[in-house]
């Protein structure tokens, strides 16, 4: 079976989240898992601490534990809020399988045909996984900018940004939009999540998070 066979058979309940670098996809992640009609691990959060809600910063040390890969500084790092539902696509078809089996718990809850929820896996359409972003889902979402013009990017000065293209029959969310400072443009951007997967609201608790992060990005840029 091919990688593109295989991510079309998934699961309906599996959601993939799609971005390229710097589109702050696993802070999406935390963001539609929060809800009642979404599952989320405790084991996701990363980290020395195991937390069953997706939106809580670590209160004790800097950050989200994580492999730091050799390219990326420790200061671009300390703005990730990195999740244990990241799953890595490549051409290799027994790859993919294994990366599925590798994201913790996820086979048993698969097994559970009495649950309906929703499990969002973020993951990267780069290098030799380009325009499997492409792939037909029941759902899937897909992570965008207008504008680049957010400050964040000025973090991402040593990779090329490529923005993806909405798809149809996705949700497709503009990224500055949803991170906006302008509360207006956030509550509509978030709305868009609440309605295409009929989740029950969280606007204070989503807006808190994000309102969080970016305090956080913005002093990590400015240090």
């Amino acid at each position: 079976m091919q990688t593109r066979d295989i991510l079309h058979k998934l699961s309906p309940r599996i959601i993939l989240i799609f971005y390229s670098h710097g589109f702050r996809g696993h802070a999406v992640t935390r963001i539609l898992s929060c809800h009642p009609e979404a599952h989320w691990e405790p084991k996701w959060s990363s980290g020395n601490l195991e937390h069953d809600n997706p939106l809580s910063f670590p209160e004790s040390v800097s950050g989200f534990n994580f492999y730091i890969p050799s390219d990326i500084s420790l200061k671009k790092a300390s703005t990730f809020v990195h999740t244990g539902a990241y799953l890595e696509i490549g051409q290799n078809d027994k790859t993919l399988t294994k990366n599925i089996l590798s994201v913790y718990n996820l086979s048993k809850l698969l097994k559970d045909t009495k649950s309906d929820k929703y499990i969002f896996l973020n993951t990267h359409p780069h290098q030799n996984a380009v325009g499997f972003e492409k792939v037909e889902r029941p759902k899937k979402v897909i992570l965008y900018s207008k504008s680049h013009l957010d400050p964040r990017y000025s973090l991402w000065t040593d990779k090329k940004l490529n923005s993806l293209s909405p798809q149809e029959n996705a949700l497709n969310i503009d990224i500055d939009k949803l991170f906006s400072a302008d509360y207006i443009e956030f509550e509509d951007e978030y709305l868009k999540a609440v309605t295409y997967f009929d989740f029950t609201p969280r606007i204070n608790a989503v807006r808190a998070f994000i309102l969080r992060y970016i305090e956080r990005e913005r002093y990590i840029s400015n240090y």
